[in-house]
């Protein structure tokens, strides 16, 4: 088995892959279902298989561990950092607001510039 981490940043694995993980959320025809030790089968831009252990073939298999894979929910905190990034929207540019990234950050490369608190305030003003 594979580690997600392995795979070079927004890049997909080649063929047919999956990811497993302690939960997944499945849709059935009862209605939507956790899977303990579920899988989910991705091919190209579709997912091929939700639920339990997939019995096909795969070109490799990412275990997640202790997560909840949830394929086609939107991805809420995505939105809420979208949601905070909306309000510095204005008819001045970013330079003239401070909201240009620090050549300090570009140089470290990407990581995460908020504290856990400012997180927090984040999540609470955008739901």
């Amino acid at each position: 088995m594979m580690r997600f981490g392995d795979l070079p940043l927004g890049k997909r694995p080649e063929g047919r892959w999956s990811l497993t993980a302690d939960w997944v959320v499945v849709d059935t025809p009862e209605g939507r279902r956790l899977v303990q030790g579920g899988e989910v089968v991705i091919e190209g831009d579709r997912v091929l298989h939700a639920g339990g252990r997939f019995g096909g073939e795969l070109q490799a298999r990412f275990d997640m561990g202790a997560a909840l894979i949830a394929p086609g929910f939107v991805d809420l905190d995505a939105l809420s950092d979208l949601d905070t990034t909306l309000l510095a929207h204005d008819n001045w540019p970013s330079e003239r607001k401070g909201r240009v990234w620090p050549l300090s950050y570009m140089d470290r490369g990407p990581y995460e510039m908020y504290t856990p608190d400012a997180l927090v305030a984040q999540k609470r003003f955008a739901f």
